[in-house]
């Protein structure tokens, strides 16, 4: 995805060979001198300290030699963090980073990034459900998602998360469920509506959304007023969850073809 670059690493790679070999060198000069001390030693032409010394010189260069390894593995793997790879296939859909700029470990913080990734093989989606029909749904549960710009296509996927929790301004649960996106190539990101296929037994009634201000009161119910066939007709409703301007609801209104806002307390029915 991008490479960094940082000649001191570079540099300090070349040193620490460059020192490896001047010690492998030593190593072998003191080694000859050890053997040919023990050949010695037994004829008294060497003492048995000049011997010991021999010795550690040979101990002190390959500690030498095997801590330069590990220093250069150090360095080594420091610039493996050079290469910036994605830790899986994808696409790049953001970046913050362009080429010749720089790169500083105490200026990006956590919530700061090089490159936002993206796998589009299985996309998640996230679905708000109603309070009122939390208890219909399971993971496992089949789902059929429409998208908006791609309204000939329907993808199914299955349900794999609830969170559990009701959020309190909307009265909704977030749902979340999985879709195989390999044979349609849909970006991530996208909007739309999902139609919910439930677990033999369950039955889940549809929802509708409306403006806040399309609610009334009618025969001691909430009701919307709705226009079918050009006539304005009450329907009773049930309320799943408001917001600041919208309302979810429940209620018998496939027959409506658009409702009245704000509608006066002395509206009458059309006979």
């Amino acid at each position: 995805m991008a490479t960094i670059d940082n000649p001191q690493l570079i540099a300090q790679e070349k040193k620490i060979l460059a020192d490896i070999n001047e010690v492998e060198s030593e190593l072998e000069l003191n080694q000859l001198n050890f053997k040919r001390a023990e050949q010695l030693v037994t004829d008294n032409l060497v003492s048995s300290s000049e011997l010991d010394r021999l010795r550690i010189l040979v101990s002190r260069a390959q500690a030498r030699i095997a801590s330069l390894k590990a220093e250069l593995e150090g360095n080594l793997s420091r610039q493996s963090f050079l290469d910036i790879r994605a830790p899986f296939a994808g696409y790049i859909v953001a970046k913050r980073l362009e080429v010749g700029d720089l790169a500083s470990a105490d200026a990006w913080q956590k919530e700061r990034y090089f490159f936002e990734i993206a796998n589009t093989i299985r996309l998640r989606l996230n679905i708000r459900v109603p309070q009122i029909e939390i208890r219909n749904i399971a993971v496992g549960d089949e789902v059929l998602a429409n998208f908006t710009g791609y309204q000939n296509l329907s993808v199914k996927g299955h349900i794999t998360r609830l969170s559990r929790a009701v959020d309190e301004q909307s009265g909704t649960m977030l749902v979340e469920a999985e879709i195989d996106n390999s044979d349609y190539n849909l970006p991530a990101g996208l909007r739309g509506a999902v139609s919910l296929k439930l677990s033999a037994g369950s039955k889940i009634n549809k929802v509708w959304k409306a403006p806040l201000s399309a609610i009334s009161y009618h025969n001691g119910h909430d009701a919307v007023v709705g226009v079918i066939n050009g006539e304005i007709k009450f329907h009773k409703i049930d309320i799943v969850s408001k917001t600041k301007n919208s309302v979810l609801l429940r209620g018998d209104l496939n027959d409506v073809s658009k409702v009245v806002l704000n509608p006066n307390a002395l509206l009458i029915e059309d006979s």
